[in-house]
């Protein structure tokens, strides 16, 4: 056996040994309902916020209404905008 064949077989224990020290870890479930418990918050309490959007267009006001796939923006003197969440960057209190 030459030396880079040595080294291979020990390169892939120690590679079996990290991802099963990986896969025995507990895996954290996908959905974790921050969003809907952020989003209840701000609609209970009516705060004031600016929704910024992928496209770096900001929406300012408060939260109304929202589901799995967008939420309703409510703005003083302005139309009422539903705002799909696949376009949201992110969203800031105000």
């Amino acid at each position: 056996m030459n030396k880079k064949s040595q080294h291979r077989g020990s390169q892939g224990r120690s590679e079996d040994k990290i991802a099963q020290a990986i896969l025995s870890f507990q895996q954290v479930e996908e959905q974790t309902y921050g969003e809907t418990v952020y989003l209840s918050n701000l609609v209970q309490e009516k705060k004031r916020v600016v929704v910024k959007l992928l496209n770096n267009e900001e929406i300012e006001g408060w939260i109304e209404y929202y589901d799995k796939h967008f939420i309703r923006v409510t703005r003083h003197r302005k139309p009422n905008m539903f705002v799909y969440k696949n376009q949201i960057k992110y969203i800031v209190e105000c």
